[in-house]
């Protein structure tokens, strides 16, 4: 793939090392949520000893700032299976739990149903250069190791926003990236292309992300059309409807953090 770098050097069997690409925009020590949740998985989708089957539902727990530095990270299989089995990750900081994952990997029989109906957002142009955001500046993941193609609003338009992400760096090391890892790094956006506030005044943190899957995703850009709820008494949610150029395959939610800057 096109590359732009690596998120994590594996430093062991469960230790990884996290690069400056995987910085946020809140603040410049702390993790942007995509990378967390694509190691996560990534620890997970690794775990030896059963057959892997298609992910259905993944949960992202942003327990605390992650910190852009030395993580361990351990992924378990909770619930063995033919059909259905079910994984647990934890990621710590010095022996601090900072997020955590659940996953549901299940295989039914092939069916005739017919999938969603709902027309594609129009592909980007796939001209390599990616998105700058003015509002941010420095090195980060929202930066250097995505490229961002708004179809409908932007960062700094409040409201629903459709777009187009495609992760150009490595998750881990030479690893390839997998396609749920892909629809999981797009579905993290959704908050940030749907926010209802400026985020220059107001922070809108997501404490988790679900990501559910119809299928496995078949290109390594991804779509997500995203909007934010609020009601008023500083939290609510964003979600998405997530989407590969063959259509959707997925939905996601998380819920959010709403805090005035000091």
């Amino acid at each position: 793939m096109s590359g732009s770098g690596v998120l994590y050097h594996q430093l062991g069997p469960d230790r990884f090392l996290a690069t400056d690409l995987t910085a946020g925009p809140w603040a410049a020590d702390a993790q942007h949520g995509s990378p967390v949740g694509a190691l996560l998985l990534h620890s997970i989708q690794e775990t030896s000893g059963i057959a892997p089957l298609p992910l259905a539902r993944v949960t992202i727990e942003l327990l605390k700032g992650v910190p852009v530095a030395e993580l361990t990270v351990r992924a378990r299989v909770k619930r063995p299976g033919k059909r259905v089995q079910m994984f647990e990750a934890e990621m710590l900081h010095q022996d601090e739990l900072v997020a955590a994952a659940t996953a549901w990997s299940v295989r039914g029989d092939a069916a005739d149903v017919p999938g969603a109906q709902r027309q594609v957002p129009p592909l980007p142009a796939l001209s390599g250069d990616g998105l700058l955001v003015p509002q941010f500046s420095g090195r980060g993941f929202h930066r250097q190791a995505v490229e961002i193609d708004f179809v409908a609003g932007d960062f700094t338009e409040p409201g629903p926003a459709t777009g187009w992400i495609r992760l150009r760096a490595s998750v881990v090391d030479d690893h390839p990236v997998s396609p749920a890892q892909r629809a999981l790094v797009a579905a993290d956006f959704g908050n940030g292309f749907s926010s209802t506030v400026s985020p220059a005044e107001t922070t809108f943190i997501n404490t988790d992300l679900t990501l559910y899957l119809s299928r496995t995703p078949t290109s390594d850009w991804i779509a997500i059309e995203s909007t934010t709820f609020t009601g008023g008494e500083g939290y609510g949610f964003s979600e998405s409807v997530v989407y590969d150029v063959a259509g959707v395959v997925g939905r996601s939610a998380q819920a959010l953090l709403f805090q005035r800057r000091q």
